[in-house]
């Protein structure tokens, strides 16, 4: 498990399978952008995109329509931003 300081971002099982999710830790109420991009940095999907409280949350990564390779998961939260690289077999 791969997991970055800022935002306690972490993405399990990594490498994704239908059941990977998402968990990150948000200090306070924020609006977030949640997505995954490819290598050459386009954004293949938005996971979610909205107002979230303060506190853990989990999402769902849809990997069933990502083709095999390595992506990255951004989490943007106001001025910051937090990456994980993730793989696709």
């Amino acid at each position: 498990t791969v997991q970055t300081a800022l935002h306690g971002l972490n993405v399990f099982p990594n490498p994704l399978t239908l059941g990977s999710e998402v968990q990150f830790n948000l200090q306070e109420n924020s609006i977030i952008d949640l997505s995954i991009y490819t290598v050459q940095g386009r954004k293949v999907t938005t996971l979610v995109c909205g107002k979230y409280t303060k506190g853990t949350h989990k999402v769902n990564i849809r990997a069933a329509g990502l083709e095999p390779g390595i992506y990255f998961c951004r989490l943007i939260t106001g001025n910051e931003t937090s990456t994980i690289r993730v793989i696709k077999h």
